[in-house]
């Protein structure tokens, strides 16, 4: 396993081999945000992330009482910020308040 520590734009094992995991109910109830906040809904989103895999994973059904990979879900977390700000599918997000870059991407 990598070093958790060194950013990289990848996960540091393919979804679902983890052994950190979040419920489904959360990751259902996020995606529902995302068809109510972001433009395109929870499709933009996935459509936002790199990995294919990835991707592939969290646009599967998903079930409320079953477990997924809370590395899948945090990269739909980022994807989303990117999808919001406007920021183009695999740019590297901004440093600094949340305010101060939607204002220098919108």
């Amino acid at each position: 396993m990598r070093n958790w520590k060194v950013p990289t734009r990848t996960l540091p094992m393919p979804p679902a081999e983890s052994r950190f995991r979040v419920k489904g109910h959360g990751l259902r109830a996020r995606m529902a945000v995302y068809d109510r906040i972001i433009p395109g809904g929870r499709a933009a989103v996935l459509a936002a992330i790199d990995d294919p895999v990835v991707r592939e994973y969290l646009g599967a059904p998903l079930l409320a009482a079953s477990w997924y990979d809370c590395f899948a879900h945090s990269w739909a977390s980022g994807a989303s910020r990117s999808t919001r700000a406007g920021i183009s599918p695999g740019a590297r997000a901004p440093r600094g308040s949340t305010r101060a870059r939607v204002a220098r991407y919108v």
